[in-house]
């Protein structure tokens, strides 16, 4: 059981005519109902005030023995609250209180995984991961609706999360995500909302933190037979469910593939069709044949097609052992 500080810890309580309710009386019982329940001096919540709560002459919560006390609570109830005069006239009803939400933190050096998390029942609880490899999240468990989640990277190795793990019962799966692929925070965070009964966690925000790294291919027609490069390198970041980065590749030996030129390897699957993101060339050099800016757009699930002032599509008579590309790109993921 959870305790937390009434928001007032010695409160003070007056009578109608402003005056301290000197040997007035506080009771306290379950929200909505006439089911006493206590409140307490300190934590841990272990040892109740007298009930009623008697007030001393300056109208303050006492102990039996008339010291003034502070007032706490149980962090996973609601109250109410009765106060009356010394007479047992009733001043003042309040119903439905509620303490200030606690957030409760844990913290994890686990890594490898996939493994399922086990969190606290507060209604927001924060995660902080601090392994020095890589953790594989499957889900959650023993979250109720409305619970929030948040998630935080400060350990050297990365975090995924897999999305909808049948491992892991459906309560405890994370589900509607950005991604089928296990999506990594490094040095990010990301928050997560518990849905009704029966379902999991739904994502509400993703900050990845840090740039990951792919490799993006040269194609034409789909294949890159004999290509090398002297450099080739991609970097991206996923916010949402948008992936944004850049993409260098260049050319030290084309090869023999011929037909529409497009790179390919993105590290994420796009989303269905032609307007869920593209690319414009910030660099170039070592094109043949061009007559205006380079830009693509995605026709299949990891690659983007390459084209010229918008229609015209880029093929691999366009491109030498010497070309130099880069590109960068934005593109939904569902």
């Amino acid at each position: 059981m959870a305790g937390i500080l009434a928001p007032i810890p010695i409160p003070q309580y007056f009578s109608n005519a402003g005056k301290p309710l000197a040997g007035g009386q506080l009771t306290s019982t379950l929200a909505g109902t006439s089911t006493p329940t206590p409140l307490y001096p300190f934590v841990p919540l272990q040892t109740p005030l007298q009930d009623p709560v008697i007030l001393d002459a300056g109208g303050r919560p006492a102990s039996a023995t008339g010291q003034p006390q502070e007032l706490w609570v149980d962090s996973a109830l609601a109250y109410k609250l009765v106060l009356a005069g010394a007479d047992g006239s009733v001043i003042q009803t309040v119903d439905n209180l509620i303490a200030n939400t606690p957030i409760l933190v844990g913290s994890t050096g686990a890594t490898g995984g996939p493994t399922s998390i086990a969190i606290a029942g507060a209604p927001i609880i924060g995660v902080q991961f601090t392994g020095a490899t890589a953790l594989t999240i499957s889900g959650f468990s023993g979250g109720v609706p409305g619970q929030l989640l948040l998630l935080r990277t400060l350990g050297a190795g990365q975090v995924f999360l897999q999305y909808q793990a049948a491992a892991v019962p459906a309560s405890d799966r994370i589900n509607t995500f950005v991604t089928t692929t296990p999506t990594p925070m490094w040095g990010g965070a990301a928050i997560l909302i518990h849905g009704p009964v029966g379902q999991g966690w739904h994502m509400v925000a993703h900050e990845q933190g840090q740039w990951l790294q792919f490799t993006p291919i040269l194609q034409w027609g789909g294949a890159n037979v004999g290509s090398t490069y002297s450099q080739q390198a991609g970097f991206y970041v996923i916010h949402g469910n948008y992936v944004t980065g850049v993409s260098r590749t260049a050319l030290s030996a084309r090869g023999s593939s011929v037909g529409v030129a497009t790179i390919a390897n993105f590290p994420i699957v796009h989303g269905a069709g032609q307007g869920t993101g593209g690319g414009l060339a910030s660099y170039t050099t070592g094109l043949v044949g061009l007559t205006g800016r380079v830009h693509g757009y995605f026709a299949a699930s990891t690659a983007m097609n390459l084209t010229m002032n918008g229609p015209t599509l880029l093929a691999d008579t366009n491109f030498s052992n010497t070309s130099d590309l880069i590109v960068m790109f934005r593109y939904a993921i569902n």
